[in-house]
């Protein structure tokens, strides 16, 4: 799978909708959606809302809720009816807090992921990775958009994709911040099987951005 998701985070809210189409009409199926509530990360960006109505205004796509929050659960249970996926942080709980969550929310109608911070070692992550869809690599710190690529994250790839395999897991590895034409085709090698671009592909939402990000 080498599948491209599209954040809109630094996209005007009036353009949205317009961007998302122009995307999925020229191949893109995955729009990742980033909440952040202003505690785990300093800004705050879509609500439950603002994801609605861009589903509600656009084709059908792939609704991939990353959650940038300090209490999971709560927006976990705001989310689950419009997300196909939802992914929160290993960081914003305790360990067993965030196990327990995984484990609860299997089999209720939407997909799961965890996600890890740049500065987070794969090895925290391995004892939810039975019980998710999902493990989403940070390749910047959460929290903006535009910032450039953590080359450590390549290794945390290839770790992560190794891990899985061995184990005859059925699990993707997302790859979110300073995805472009170079480093999108990198993270693909290195075994990812989805990636997030937001402003190097929303800003030009063509075919052949898209393309560029899978090196074609």
């Amino acid at each position: 799978m080498r599948k491209i998701a599209a954040s809109l985070l630094n996209v005007e809210n009036n353009e949205k909708a317009n961007t998302t189409n122009t995307l999925i009409e020229n191949g893109l199926t995955w729009v990742h959606y980033d909440i952040m509530d202003g505690i785990f990360v300093p800004a705050t960006a879509l609500t439950l809302e603002d994801v609605t109505k861009n589903v509600d205004l656009t084709e059908k796509h792939f609704v991939d809720i990353h959650l940038m929050v300090s209490t999971a659960e709560n927006y976990i249970e705001k989310f689950k009816d419009v997300a196909d996926l939802i992914t929160f942080h290993h960081e914003s709980e305790s360990y067993e807090v965030g196990l327990e969550i995984v484990k609860n929310n299997q089999n209720r109608g939407f997909k799961q992921g965890i996600a890890l911070n740049p500065k987070t070692n794969i090895e925290q992550i391995y004892d939810y990775i039975p019980f998710v869809d999902v493990v989403l690599v940070m390749s910047v710190q959460p929290g903006a958009g535009g910032q450039k690529f953590n080359e450590n994250a390549l290794n945390k790839i290839s770790k992560l994709r190794k891990y899985i395999d061995e184990r005859g897991l059925d699990v993707i590895i997302e790859v979110d911040g300073g995805i472009n034409n170079i480093t999108g085709p990198q993270a693909f090698d290195a075994g990812a099987d989805v990636l997030v671009s937001g402003s190097y592909l929303c800003s030009e939402p063509t075919e052949e951005r898209l393309n560029s990000i899978k090196g074609k």
